[in-house]
């Protein structure tokens, strides 16, 4: 839902770190909030120096925010869960782990570290307010960023998933059944049920209390608790479906090949204007060598193209581009993914039977939820 155009800002302990363009929005709010509140408390101070606090204590929370992340991903790689990214966006912070290696306990403990962290950085804080004295600026700011983090640490603890409360019902619930179909769908359903009760308290603010700002950010975080929960029982299918559907079930017949002797101008009269494909596999004589993909041709200087072999542009096929017909669609959608090209070629022994790319996975998930292939957590 939130990620893809996300911003690397770069690594941490193996864990890449990213900021989703959305956390901008709630960046300025909560500086703009806390500087609302300073302003208030104390008046005295320019209004130079309050932005300035308020920047900090903004910069504070997304530090905090990003701790606890951190903490879900460090104690992940002690279990040897594989950890991909974090990724802060509107809502808060999502760790992206291979869950596929985790067992039950491992879930249990990865989950409750996170607002362990966020408990632990409420009393340093706090301890910190009691350090700088009441009525300081300096106590004030460390006492509010402590009941933030108690919040932050409290609404977690949530038993609706995907928060880590809901992460922590699951794992009970997967540990006593042994099932982490049924497991997740308990705990997705209960996760679409706090997201719908948010909504009903937000609508309620606005109705009875006329408090529109307060009451819409609360449906908004409701409504994205909600589809959350409903999207992550749907993945977890999906990839159970994924890890049982060969390549060959997916991919679109019909190759056409090019020769890798042609000019690219030959190429793109002739196979990019015909045809409705943005990449075609490249021959050289009876085996299959390279891929060759619209970006490439556009990427070549219009003036080359008549002299230029459409074997010297062509991306060469490599094991990251290449599947076999009775692999897995789960190690298709890592080679997908993970690529550059965002297609690879099914192929065996050099003789490519189908392509696949994201369109024709989209085509294929889209047509299994169409036919009740899948069910939703609410069944």
């Amino acid at each position: 839902m939130f990620g893809r155009n996300a911003w690397s800002i770069g690594r941490l302990g193996g864990v890449e770190l990213k900021i989703d363009p959305s956390w901008s929005f709630i960046a300025f709010l909560i500086g703009y909030s806390f500087f609302v509140v300073l302003d208030f408390r104390f008046d005295a101070i320019g209004t130079g120096v309050l932005i300035g606090l308020a920047g900090l204590m903004a910069l504070a929370f997304f530090f905090c925010v990003l701790l606890h992340e951190l903490a879900h991903a460090w104690v992940a790689q002690t279990r040897d869960v594989e950890v991909e990214s974090i990724t802060l966006f509107l809502f808060g912070g999502a760790t992206k782990a291979d869950l596929e290696t985790e067992e039950p306990n491992d879930e249990l403990t990865i989950a409750i570290v996170g607002p362990v962290t966020s408990l632990v950085l409420a009393g340093l804080f706090w301890l910190g307010a009691v350090g700088f004295g009441s009525g300081t600026v300096g106590g004030f700011v460390s006492g509010r960023l402590g009941w933030i983090n108690l919040i932050l640490a409290v609404f977690n603890l949530v038993p609706g998933f995907p928060l880590d409360g809901g992460r922590v019902l699951r794992s009970i619930i997967w540990k006593q059944t042994g099932n982490i179909a049924r497991a997740t769908r308990i705990a997705a359903r209960a996760g679409q049920v706090v997201g719908f009760s948010i909504i009903a308290l937000g609508a309620l603010e606005i109705l009875l209390l006329g408090a529109l700002i307060g009451g819409l950010w609360m449906v908004a975080i409701g409504w994205f608790l909600a589809q959350a929960a409903q999207a992550s029982f749907l993945q977890l299918q999906f990839r159970q479906i994924l890890a049982e559907v060969p390549a060959s079930r997916v991919m679109s017949n019909g190759v056409v090949e090019i020769a890798g002797d042609v000019t690219i101008q030959r190429a793109v009269d002739e196979y990019f204007m015909k045809h409705d494909h943005n990449a075609f596999p490249v021959r050289d004589g009876d085996q299959t060598v390279a891929l060759l993909t619209l970006n490439a041709v556009r990427e070549t200087p219009r003036e080359q193209w008549s002299t230029t072999r459409v074997s010297e542009i062509a991306e060469p096929l490599s094991d990251s581009l290449i599947v076999a017909p009775s692999d897995h669609l789960d190690e298709v959608v890592g080679k997908l993914m993970g690529g550059d090209l965002r297609r690879v070629v099914v192929a065996t022994d050099g003789e490519v039977s189908g392509v696949i790319t994201p369109r024709d996975l989209s085509r294929w998930m889209q047509r299994t939820q169409e036919l009740g292939l899948t069910e939703s957590p609410a069944s």
